[in-house]
């Protein structure tokens, strides 16, 4: 390569001579400086390209590598950035990975997609008994729901199902009824079954009593209205002293 020196020109751009001058000259071949490594120094021959390029002429840009890429072919050496995998870090996680691209996404609502890079849900809102940036911590034993935004009932020992905050697993604590949201026995009473059934039996039984009782009467007094029509009245002489009052009790 006798003859082949660079010379880094004032507009950003490197002078190459092929010609054997060995200083720069009109028919130096002009190329961009990114082609070629930014420490060049004067009468220094260099042909790799500056970070971020790789290829023939320096004419390819590097993927997403974590750090530079190899300057021949393009392959990223020590890795990728996150949400890019592939040799050459040119290809996207695929949907509901990020990271390194290994990583599953978490519990989005919704089944909402996450962020490539940091695995964020993007609505910002977790599905039931999911909670965290990334929805992948589950509600502890306490709260449960959406984000795990909603405290337990009175559940027994204060714990309830971490999806629908359920109490019927342990039941509920005393006092207290209901499976989702426990209720106030005082707020609402308890009515024991048998205590209703009983009720009703002994409601019913006073209510068949009136009822004979009140037929007996009505047919003690229809007899004594017959027996009145059919006994004749008694009817006193007539006398000459004045009128007769004839009445019927």
């Amino acid at each position: 390569m006798d003859g082949f020196i660079f010379w880094l020109a004032g507009n950003g751009y490197v002078a190459a001579d092929f010609s054997g001058h060995g200083y720069p000259h009109v028919g130096a071949k002009m190329y961009p400086g990114r082609q070629l490594h930014t420490l060049l120094h004067l009468g220094v021959s260099i042909s790799h390209c500056v970070d971020g390029f790789y290829g023939n002429n320096c004419s390819h840009s590097c993927g997403r590598c974590l750090h530079s890429c190899d300057k021949v072919d393009g392959h990223c050496p020590t890795g990728c950035q996150n949400g890019w995998n592939g040799a050459e870090c040119l290809q996207a996680c695929d949907v509901n990975y990020y990271g390194n691209c290994s990583e599953r996404c978490g519990h989005c609502k919704d089944s909402s997609v996450c962020d490539k890079v940091n695995g964020s849900c993007a609505s910002g809102l977790c599905s039931e008994g999911w909670k965290g940036d990334k929805c992948n911590i589950e509600c502890n034993s306490t709260y449960y729901g959406i984000n795990c935004a909603q405290p337990c009932g009175h559940c027994l020992n204060n714990t309830c199902d971490r999806f629908t905050g359920n109490c019927s697993e342990n039941g509920c604590e005393s006092g207290w009824q209901g499976s989702r949201f426990a209720k106030n026995v005082q707020q609402q009473p308890v009515f024991d079954t048998n205590v209703v059934v009983i009720g009703a039996s002994v409601g019913a039984a006073v209510a068949m009593a009136v009822i004979i009782i009140t037929v007996v009467i009505c047919i003690t007094i229809q007899r004594r209205r017959q027996m009145d029509r059919s006994t004749p009245l008694k009817t006193p002489p007539l006398t000459t002293q004045g009128p007769i009052i004839i009445l019927r009790i």
